[in-house]
């Protein structure tokens, strides 16, 4: 079914674009095969066709079929549909197929670049703002055309409800998008995070006449995230001081944080019996709580909080004591439905087969001596989809479909022939979504401490509003002041991010002073930085660590240093620094298999950590399968979320979770 209204598709778009006069619906319904309807029911499928193909950026346009005006019809004109060149520079060209990457992310960007003829490029800087998700892109159409939405959401530790919501703007911060807006059902702000919207969204009228509301001239978005988000308590702030371990203690310093009692020795701040007094203001007290309890600090005022932090320890400990039921633990490789599976992903539809035909046959006109495999790599598909692909290309053209009007398309050796296909010689122009993405994407990107395209970036951007018409630049100059990313990272990340960028594009070693609080082990190593990402709400560094001797992933707002060293290292053959742009789902080959419970104010983790998979516990809880490098790190996961969490499997871990917990 879906080959045969992707084939319907591409014959409407062929026929549209070498027309010299419109086209009335009867005369289009008679020659494009595949409209076997009749009456309404022809013509509401004639007009879902064209709604999606608008939606690929195609411009089905209506004008008079004759001089009198006595009927219209259909027709696209090539020079509204045709991508203009937009005459980039190469630095320009690289900076937008970065951003390209950034937005969407994997095979979803494949259209995008081709369209722009980008090459993916490797850089070490990598990024995934998963702007392909159906929730993001419902949004910024309702951003766009201002219309109420409606959704179903599930704030932690309530049941899921159905919620509505007029949009005033869309942010990205430390890994999360937000949408904010009125809520009309609590007349009021709101703010919801995506990651826990569990429908579609959709608009609540399905029919409009125009904008449903309006944006208050005050409204910030840079400020929005600080407004209650759905379900979660309004932020406090507040005096903690606290003691901890030395290095824990100076990377909350980096942040912002002030010395009370400095460790007396610096140089043997690693030490375990190491520990500094600080004090901090916190705006949110779960955040502190669990930080205290990752890094078994001691709270010393107020005690309120020192007592809450006990509270949780002791009923950690109660619940460790109890007997828990066996679990199976999964054999190595089982899929999992964590961070990576990444919710929202799109299924393959006919739409998008035809969106990357469209962008494919002119790929392939312009580059006629790019092998099978250099065309399946820059499409992100493999040889069987490309010759299905060609298969349905060839079965494609305009009437009367006979011979010399079929586009010749076929595999020739290792080289890819079409023909007879100049209507499709110019791929089409971005879509709407598209446009904006990569706007967005590219804006973001000139944030990121250290990135040094600064400047090619705004030249691509300026080249890109350049192109559109005056009404589409508006449109996207409107949405883009009410959508706000950061990927600028918290202020460690911030301090470190420019040299270690400098340092990865350089190819040039260097020595990191890192606090693993895992192990609470403070640690000097010389690293070759491959690739930096943003993922979890954190930076990550991945590289070859000469300590270890193996590859690593190191966050970097537990650096305490980064010190170039001026010794030059080869990136492997091979490396793809987009492999690097997400958690994996066991960080070691070898990971440790353990299975925690947690209670539904912690099932946030099986949404953001790199979990192999989850299930439903038959008393409620849900069980969170996950492969750790050690039993020190899930066992800090553990005593973070405390009480929320329980450890099942294996024994080993339970054990180091009590260890973590004062004596009784």
């Amino acid at each position: 079914m879906a080959g045969w209204k992707a084939e319907r598709l591409v014959n409407l778009v062929a026929l549209l674009l070498a027309t010299r006069r419109p086209l009335t619906l009867d005369q289009i319904t008679e020659v494009v095969p595949g409209y076997d309807a009749a009456g309404e029911a022809l013509r509401r499928m004639f007009e879902r066709d064209k709604d999606e193909l608008r939606k690929l950026g195609v411009p089905i346009e209506r004008g008079p079929v004759d001089p009198w005006g006595s009927d219209e019809g259909y027709f696209i004109d090539p020079t509204s549909y045709a991508m203009p060149d937009l005459e980039l520079a190469p630095d320009e060209r690289a900076a937008l197929a970065l951003a390209a990457q950034v937005w969407a992310g994997g095979t979803a960007a494949q259209p995008l670049r081709a369209k722009l003829d980008l090459e993916p490029g490797v850089r070490p800087l990598q990024a995934d703002l998963q702007g392909s998700s159906p929730v993001v892109a419902a949004i910024l159409d309702a951003l766009d055309t201002r219309r109420r939405i409606g959704f179903t959401y599930r704030p932690p530790r309530r049941d899921a409800a159905r919620r509505q919501l007029d949009p005033y703007a869309l942010i990205h911060r430390r890994g999360t998008w937000y949408v904010a807006g009125y809520d009309p059902d609590r007349d009021g702000l709101r703010c919801f995070r995506l990651s826990r919207i569990e429908s579609e969204v959709k608009p609540v009228r399905s029919v409009s006449r125009g904008p449903e509301f309006t944006v208050p001239p005050d409204f910030d978005p840079g400020s929005s995230v600080r407004i209650p988000t759905a379900g979660e308590p309004d932020e406090q702030r507040e005096v903690v001081i606290v003691r901890v371990a030395a290095p824990a203690a100076r990377l909350a310093v980096l942040r912002g944080a002030e010395w009370l009692d400095p460790p007396a020795d610096p140089e043997g701040e690693g030490r375990p019996d190491a520990h500094a007094t600080i004090r901090l203001r916190l705006a949110n007290p779960e955040n502190f709580l669990a930080w205290a309890l990752a890094n078994q600090a001691a709270v010393l005022e107020p005690a309120e909080l020192a007592d809450e932090l006990s509270v949780r320890r002791s009923a950690l400990a109660a619940r460790l004591r109890e007997a828990e039921p066996e679990v199976a633990l999964p054999d190595e490789g089982e899929p999992g439905d964590g961070a990576d599976a990444r919710p929202g992903r799109r299924t393959p539809t006919a739409a998008g087969r035809v969106e990357r035909l469209l962008a494919l046959v002119p790929w392939v006109l312009a580059h006629r001596d790019a092998s099978v495999t250099e065309v399946c790599a820059h499409f992100g598909i493999d040889r069987q989809t490309l010759l299905a692909d060609l298969d349905l290309l060839f079965v494609s053209g305009l009437p009367p479909y006979g011979p010399g009007d079929l586009i010749e398309a076929w595999v020739d050796g290792d080289r890819i022939h079409i023909d007879l296909a100049d209507y499709f010689a110019k791929a089409p122009r971005l879509t709407w979504r598209e446009t904006v993405g990569l706007y967005l994407a590219a804006r973001a990107l000139a944030t990121v401490p250290g990135f040094d395209q600064h400047d090619a970036l705004t030249r691509a951007r300026k080249r890109l509003e350049a192109s559109l018409p005056s009404d589409q630049l508006r449109r996207l100059l409107d949405v883009a002041a009410r959508v706000e990313v950061d990927l600028e990272g918290d202020p460690v990340e911030r301090r470190h991010l420019p040299v270690l960028t400098q340092a990865a594009e350089s190819r040039v070693r260097v020595e990191l002073e890192y606090y693993s609080s895992s192990r609470t082990e403070h640690t000097r190593r010389r690293v070759d930085p491959w690739a930096l990402f943003p993922a979890s709400g954190h930076w990550y560094l991945a590289g070859w660590c000469h300590l270890a001797r193996a590859e690593r992933l190191f966050r970097v707002d537990r650096m305490l240093s980064v010190t170039p060293v001026g010794e030059r290292f080869e990136v492997p053959a091979g490396f793809d620094p987009a492999t690097r742009r997400r958690l994996p789902q066991s960080f070691t080959p070898a990971g440790v298999a353990c299975a925690i419970a947690v209670d539904p104010e912690a099932e946030w983790i099986a949404a953001v950590m790199p979990v192999q998979g989850t299930a439903r516990m038959a008393d409620g809880r849900l069980l969170v399968r996950l492969a750790a490098q050690e039993l020190s790190w899930a066992a800090r996961l553990v005593v973070r979320l405390a009480p929320a969490a329980v450890p099942l499997e294996p024994p080993e871990l339970r054990e180091a979770v009590a260890r973590l917990l004062p004596a009784s």
